[in-house]
């Protein structure tokens, strides 16, 4: 990130060097001042840069990716849902092949399966640079792929949050939510907590739980220690930045 004394912004490098930007960009308001450290979209929905986590722990996050390179490597596929997905790290954002939608686990497992995985995204209007309003994430990864796969993840279309176990690779609808977002650069976590009886499951977005789920059932999943992304790409690529995870 660089300031730009022309615009009074905060960009990407790659926007650096771009004159006019608010002309050659069709940007929303919020998708650009979003960038500006603090600032909230005029349309009520609270977008803003930076994060719920707070200041980094000692010795920093167990894993902390801004994808300022490529770190593809570092990622496995768990599934595609469609399509054949490759990953395309760049830039500092994360997306993947259009037309598929495929999940991922970072490799590096955590100390804990008491952990959060979070991300920033942009919400806005398909076509727009940046739209990533299909993204979402995974926890409690078994670090496996493929008929053997365990984990919990989210689906995120617009403002609905629906929550999945999946175990041995089948799926188990557990709950869902409505944040009532609206355009702007947001903030989303994930947590998972409990090892015995009941596993409760957060879905936190801009510092506001919408999802806060007690898997008590048979198949809870009492262990794992991988967290990761799902990445729905259409006819536009969904970008995520500032992945980052750690122990609870």
């Amino acid at each position: 990130m660089k300031f730009n004394k022309k615009n009074g912004l905060y960009l990407p490098d790659h926007y650096m060097g771009c004159m006019g930007i608010e002309d050659q960009f069709p940007f929303k308001w919020s998708k650009v001042t979003a960038l500006r450290k603090g600032v909230k979209s005029p349309s009520g929905g609270g977008g803003t840069t930076g994060g719920s986590a707070g200041s980094p722990p000692a010795g920093g996050y167990e894993i902390d990716d801004n994808f300022s390179s490529d770190t593809s490597g570092n990622y496995t596929k768990i599934i595609d849902e469609g399509g054949v997905a490759s990953l395309e790290i760049a830039g500092g954002v994360c997306t993947a092949s259009v037309v598929t939608a495929s999940r991922w686990f970072h490799e590096t497992a955590l100390s804990s399966p008491n952990h959060y995985v979070q991300a920033t995204v942009d919400v806005g209007v398909e076509g727009d640079p940046d739209y990533g309003d299909l993204i979402s994430l995974i926890v409690r990864s078994d670090g496996t792929s493929g008929a053997t796969a365990d984990y919990y993840y989210m689906e995120r279309d617009g403002s609905t949050f629906d929550l999945y176990r999946v175990n041995n690779a089948s799926g188990t609808y557990l709950t869902s939510s409505s944040s009532g977002m609206t355009t702007g650069t947001y903030t989303m976590r994930m947590e998972a907590n409990g090892t015995g009886a009941t596993v409760n499951i957060k879905v936190i977005w801009n510092s506001a739980t919408v999802i806060d789920y007690n898997d008590e059932a048979a198949g809870r999943l009492t262990s794992g220690s991988y967290v990761g992304m799902r990445l729905k790409c259409n006819s536009v690529q969904q970008h995520m930045d500032n992945f980052i995870a750690d122990n609870i």
